[in-house]
């Protein structure tokens, strides 16, 4: 299998290689509040003060931060690339209000799309070292080929010199060729530079390797059979290794193994355990950094910036990621630099570049903002997510604290979560604002529970214009209490001639069936599990099967099992999903649950004569096209199940009639709708504010995305790629009209959805029938209604 992106990039993703870059001074003495050190205590005392974060602009014309770096006179040092593969070093005095360029990247360094600096790492005394990856000897569909690798150093005018590290007794650029799916050679992907001005390098071997800057000489290797290393950190002498499995030390002149810091491992919440080698680039799930003195660490994760001395009990929290962009979903660490002036440097990517903060303590800013707003949704929801984080950064007075009513971790049922909450509801300690997706809107409506939300929805609207069909239908009597900020498409791709006949769930099961009388042996949707088929047909039915009174239609109900069946029983079921299936799909980050890019392959391949799913994405729109721009018959449409016209409601807000911060919960829920907040997505749904609707399809939004070939073999040996490129304006507009005539909301309700995935796990697979089947939704449903 081989996975590339047409300018380059993911070709590294395609190796699994990571470039993790900067550096580390190595002072003997803290000044007073350096690092939040003393000035948390004062902050403490005084509930003033707290690390603020601004953003940075980058050298002109830098779209990707390669290496950050404290001089050793106490200015920072970037290195970067933009446009056309050029780059170089630049310097700052103050704090990244104006850079000045050191040097160019010498002509030796320059890459092309086979070839690009893969790692460039910065001294903090001056100059710096790079890794050049060459792919023009690969063939990109086969695998085949070599892939060179070039050592570089760099004095501080540019002038580059060749290094010549020897990897396990093999040269850079001697990686031998490799055949099929390829091995990986060894090599360094990335390195650092030590306190002592030693490479530290992470190898394609899971081996950390120290390497003498002068000559190329590999002093030390590093190993350890539980990790895999991902990013290092220097405290004094001693070396800080990051793998999915934890943080490990080493003494670096012996390069022997220190005990491991349970506490910190525990704080960082990682359990003893291998997830792998990462894939993608420049990118770390945490980040580590020395400080000036020899047992100080700084790390960043999510969280935020702490501060842990090695063998301390306790790591202090330094910068509330909740409060800044560090806790944004879509951001991907790359380096940070923690100054000696207490002042912190983060780089991560986002939009597919690069971007810079810089955060500040400042002694007049509350240690917690006064203000705050509760939100609850009862499952974790990335499009939360990255709204909070939006928010939060426009927003440094309010403090959002989400709380999930299904973790995972706990054995909580659905009715378990509903009921906790509704008790904390009725004893004032509910949410300001909720998240309702999974809930009954109507429940909560009916109950007065529900705040009037006409003034935000009317305000918006004025402003950017919203999807009409889909806020619509949620207003009662001039008054909508219940709002989607998204909505996704469910979609059927087959060919045309087969689509015309699929106008319900019936004639879709009878089209299927004829189907498959003529296609005997190929399965017709390649579904092996009854639950995998409940999520691609639930939505489009459900609406019809609930009365006004909550209660269900049991003969709406039995229809929707018969067809269910009929459709089921159409494909073998080996227990065995196709191999061409969501597994490349998931690795581009296209694949979402029940998302019709999970079955693409199959399709494509003709091993499945019809593809069920929902279009969450403008990414899935971007796999739908390129399938039918292979198979010349194939088109696709809406799915209509019981319901037509039917779209699924995303990350549906709603304002609390009880809430206790309701002028901050009303600024949430409108900045939710905003063009800001819905131009940027998780996968989770297409905007309902208008403008920001428009924007995504826009040649300006697609050139952040760029363009993707999937390769892979079929069964029958058969080479098969797929080529994803930004809809044309004529393919954007068809995909618009029929999103702008869905006018049905499915039912989200998640009692009722946990009671048919239950009972059609046993009827589809023939140990109920369809009628017990029918019957045990009922009772369960009807038995939480009477709760």
């Amino acid at each position: 299998m081989i996975l590339k992106r047409m300018a380059g990039v993911v070709m590294a993703a395609m190796l699994l290689t990571t470039f993790l870059t900067g550096c580390s001074t190595n002072g003997t003495k803290q000044s007073d509040g350096s690092n939040g050190t003393d000035k948390g205590n004062a902050k403490e005392a005084a509930a003033m003060g707290r690390y603020l974060e601004e953003d940075v602009n980058l050298p002109e014309g830098i779209t990707d931060i390669q290496a950050l770096c404290e001089m050793e006179d106490g200015s920072l040092r970037l290195a970067g690339m933009g446009e056309k593969y050029s780059g170089g070093v630049w310097e700052t005095r103050d704090q990244g209000k104006k850079w000045e360029k050191v040097f160019d990247y010498p002509e030796e360094l320059k890459g092309n799309e086979m070839k690009y600096l893969s790692s460039v790492a910065l001294s903090p005394k001056g100059g710096a070292a790079a890794i050049i990856t060459d792919y023009s000897k690969i063939d990109m569909q086969s695998g085949q080929g070599e892939v060179e690798i070039g050592y570089w150093t760099m004095d501080d005018s540019g002038k580059a010199a060749s290094l010549p590290v020897a990897m396990g007794g093999s040269k850079a650029g001697d990686s031998g060729s490799q055949s099929g799916q390829m091995e990986i050679p060894q090599y360094l992907n990335s390195w650092k530079y030590s306190p002592d001005n030693k490479l530290v390098g992470l190898g394609m071997d899971g081996k950390i390797h120290i390497v003498d800057p002068a000559n190329g000489a590999v002093l030390k290797s590093i190993e350890n059979s539980n990790a895999y290393f991902t990013n290092t950190g220097f405290i004094g002498n001693t070396l800080a290794a990051y793998a999915s499995s934890g943080v490990y030390y080493y003494d670096m002149t012996t390069g022997s193994a220190m005990e491991k810091d349970e506490v910190l491992n525990e704080q960082l919440g990682i359990k003893n355990e291998n997830k792998g080698i990462l894939v993608g680039g420049g990118e770390s799930d945490v980040l580590l950094q020395g400080g000036k003195e020899d047992n100080i660490l700084y790390y960043c994760n999510k969280q935020g910036i702490f501060r842990h001395v090695l063998g301390g009990n306790v790591s202090e929290q330094l910068v509330d990621g909740s409060l800044n962009s560090i806790a944004d979903p879509s951001v991907s660490f790359s380096n940070m630099a923690a100054m000696k002036d207490g002042t912190f440097f983060l780089a991560y990517r986002k939009d597919m570049s690069s971007h810079l903060v810089r955060y500040t303590y400042s002694e007049d800013t509350p240690s917690v903002p006064e203000k705050e707003v509760n939100i609850y949704s009862l499952n974790e929801n990335a499009e939360v997510r990255q709204a909070i984080a939006l928010f939060q950064k426009q927003n440094p007075d309010i403090r959002v604290n989400y709380e999930v009513g299904l973790t995972g971790d706990d054995g909580v049922t659905v009715s378990d979560a509903i009921r906790t909450l509704n008790t904390n509801i009725m004893a004032g300690k509910g949410p300001d604002l909720f998240i309702l997706d999974g809930m009954s809107i109507d429940s909560y409506e009916n109950k007065g529970l529900l705040e009037d939300m006409s003034e935000i929805i009317k305000n918006v609207s004025k402003q950017d214009g919203l999807m009409e069909n889909i806020t619509k239908p949620y207003e009662k009597d001039g008054k909508t209490y219940a709002i989607p900020t998204r909505f996704i498409v469910p979609a059927i791709q087959s060919a045309k001639k087969n689509l015309d006949g699929m106008k319900d769930l019936k004639t879709l099961a009878e089209t299927l069936e004829g189907m498959k009388q003529e296609n005997a042996d190929t399965d017709i949707l390649g579904i092996t599990q009854p639950e995998d088929l409940v999520k691609r047909l639930y939505d489009t039915s459900s609406r019809e099967w609930i009365k006004e009174d909550g209660t269900l239609k049991e003969d709406e109900l039995k229809e929707f099992f018969t067809q269910l069946k009929k459709i089921y029983d159409l494909d073998k079921k080996d227990g065995q999903a196709d191999e061409n299936n969501s597994m490349i799909m998931n690795f581009g980050g296209f694949a979402h649950l029940s998302g019709i890019g999970d079955n693409s392959i199959s399709y494509l391949a003709k091993s499945i004569m019809a593809n069920i799913g929902n279009i969450n994405s403008i990414n899935d729109i971007m796999q739908v096209l390129a399938v039918d721009g292979k198979l010349k018959d194939s088109g696709y449409k809406t799915l209509d199940g019981q319901a037509s016209k039917v779209f699924i409601p995303g990350t549906m807000i709603g304002i609390s009639s009880k809430a206790a911060n309701k002028e901050s919960a009303e600024k949430l829920a409108s900045f939710m709708l905003s063009k800001d907040a819905q131009t940027v997505s998780q996968g989770g749904g297409f905007p309902v504010n208008k403008a920001a609707f428009d924007h995504i399809f826009t040649d300006e939004a697609g050139n952040s995305v760029p363009a993707m070939t999937v390769s892979t073999v079929s069964e029958s040996g058969v080479d098969i790629s797929l080529e994803l490129k930004w809809p044309t304006e004529e393919q954007a507009a068809e995909f618009k009209t029929l999103a702008e005539g869905l006018t049905t909301p499915a039912n989200t309700d998640s009692i009722i959805r946990e009671a048919v995935n239950s009972a059609a796990d046993d009827c589809l697979n023939g140990t109920t029938s369809i009628d017990e089947a029918v019957k045990a939704v009922m009772q369960k449903v009807n038995l939480y209604l009477a709760e």
